[in-house]
């Protein structure tokens, strides 16, 4: 078939818009193919000494820092724009994240399976991951969290004080009682130094136990050994009357023990606790109770609030000590 040289050019400039118009559809398709910006992450424990995928954490991502803080501060996610758990090989992957943005990220977990009826709370170790790069838009980025024990576990045994049950304990927020010989009660604290206390009737221990995370750690009462206290004023105002006397726990808190209802009217000299009844008399007023073995600080006010005394007081075990509070001058 013949074909004119301008039907041959008309032909030819046809195909070439075509595949020119082809190419560009083309180009058209893979400009509107966006890709989600993702973050692939690992969360490992160290418990023992070992690393390990950690299953069921949380994992949260933030996108404004008084927010990644709070979380933080409060061991729960708050005001988080993504939140995921972990797989069992203590794996997550987050799709869609905002690109060129800042991001803050953090993981929680909470374990009942260490400790049998208490839970042990994990904390972010060093945070170094807590500021991620400005992802790329369609970037897949990998990050791991490395989360460690941030609590251990504080056992108190009380095998040596009998018969001065019950006894009751302190650490923390924790209230325990122990009843007899063969009761353990835990309580789990944060790691570090934390103070903690034991009271019953006749004593008074007082200690500091240092919280390993993931770690239970024992504290054995030791015996109970008691002295007395005795005090009593000597300023006769009555309007100071009653004199409320205050022990200073180790963990600074300060505990009403017993009043002084009147003054002190006998000659102070040579006062001890042998050789006067405080209770019986009425001119040699004060107040005498037990108190464990050890060194105590002691506050004291007066009814009027206008007058305060302090020291410290030894109290040896099976004897007795006197304090005096001295005229106030106020």
């Amino acid at each position: 078939m013949y074909i004119s040289n301008k039907k041959y050019i008309k032909i030819t400039y046809f195909y070439f818009l075509c595949f020119i118009i082809l190419i560009q559809g083309c180009k058209t398709e893979v400009l509107k193919q966006e890709f989600d910006t993702e973050m692939i992450v690992t969360v490992v424990t160290e418990f023992d000494g070992k690393n390990a995928p950690l299953a069921n954490a949380t994992v949260a991502v933030f996108d404004k820092l008084e927010n990644y803080t709070a979380s933080i501060k409060n061991r729960k996610p708050i005001n988080a724009i993504q939140k995921l758990n972990t797989d069992a090989s203590g794996r997550l992957t987050f799709n869609d994240l905002p690109p060129n943005s800042d991001i803050w990220i953090a993981a929680f977990y909470k374990d009942t399976s260490v400790f049998v009826g208490k839970t042990l709370l994990y904390d972010n170790d060093k945070l170094n991951f807590e500021l991620v790069d400005r992802f790329k838009k369609g970037s897949v980025n990998k990050v791991t969290i490395k989360l460690i024990p941030a609590d251990g576990l504080v056992s108190f045994i009380a095998t040596t004080i009998q018969p001065s049950f019950p006894v009751d304990f302190y650490i923390t927020s924790d209230s325990l009682t122990v009843l007899s010989t063969s009761d353990v009660v835990s309580s789990v604290a944060k790691k570090g130094r934390q103070t903690w206390r034991a009271k019953s009737q006749e004593c008074d221990w007082y200690g500091i136990v240092n919280v390993v995370g993931g770690k239970n750690v024992t504290v054995q009462l030791p015996p109970c050994q008691t002295g007395n206290l005795g005090f009593y004023s000597i300023d006769q105002r009555l309007e100071l009357y009653p004199i409320t006397i205050r022990f200073v726990s180790a963990a600074g808190e300060l505990e009403d023990v017993a009043q002084i209802n009147s003054p002190y009217l006998a000659n102070p000299n040579g006062v001890t606790c042998d050789s006067i009844d405080f209770n019986g008399n009425p001119d040699y007023a004060g107040i005498k109770f037990p108190k464990g073995n050890g060194v105590y600080s002691y506050d004291a006010i007066s009814a009027d609030n206008n007058c305060r005394w302090a020291g410290r007081i030894k109290v040896n075990a099976t004897g007795c000590v006197t304090e005096m509070l001295n005229v106030c001058k106020n």
